[in-house]
């Protein structure tokens, strides 16, 4: 549109002008600014919260692996089971991700913001303490959840046999190559 396009337009009142800002994209500023507050955020909450959020994200990714051996025990053996079984893989995080919950490998960029930011020895500590909690109350969460799922394999063996399998399949390798599965994403 020209100069000339522009000025012919009537000119646009209040209302119009609150809408066109609304549909602008938020610029990479401000976009840096939201995240860099919702990481003081989460380092200034107090540690109660952190580990119940924390337990919470644990226990709710068994049921990425509690879904993906229930479709892999009950579907049928065909060429589509493997695309339909590893659905289940995101259901776990889901739950996450609607609750809000602490996840250890979710604690990076938005935490780690307002640490770049300040450069205080402080700042550096409270992450820390962050993912140590969240990491320790993710890792009690999953093993409570292994416990119970332990205590039912009398209830569905097919089930505990399926989750066997693929808890084999993700930790059933070296030092190196699970290193190399989880920084390079071949897993």
């Amino acid at each position: 549109m020209t100069q000339t396009d522009e000025r012919s337009h009537a000119p646009l009142g209040p209302r119009e002008q609150e809408e066109i800002e609304s549909k602008t994209p938020i610029s990479p500023p401000a976009v840096f600014e939201v995240i860099r507050r919702a990481g003081r955020r989460e380092l200034m909450r107090p540690a109660s919260a952190l580990l119940a959020a924390g337990l919470v994200a644990g226990v709710a990714l068994g049921f990425s692996l509690l879904t993906e051996a229930l479709l892999r025990a009950h579907l049928p053996a065909a060429d589509w089971r493997p695309l339909v079984e590893n659905l289940g893989y995101t259901v776990g995080f889901v739950i996450v991700i609607m609750g809000r919950l602490q996840l250890f490998t979710e604690n990076t960029i938005t935490a780690v913001m307002p640490v770049l930011e300040a450069r205080l020895a402080r700042a550096l500590r409270r992450l820390l303490r962050l993912w140590a909690l969240v990491l320790f109350a993710n890792l009690v969460g999953a093993a409570a959840f292994g416990t119970a799922l332990w205590a039912a394999q009398t209830y569905d063996p097919a089930l505990w046999r399926a989750s066997e399998a693929i808890a084999h399949h993700a930790t059933g390798h070296g030092a190196a190559e699970s290193l190399f599965r989880g920084v390079g994403g071949a897993g």
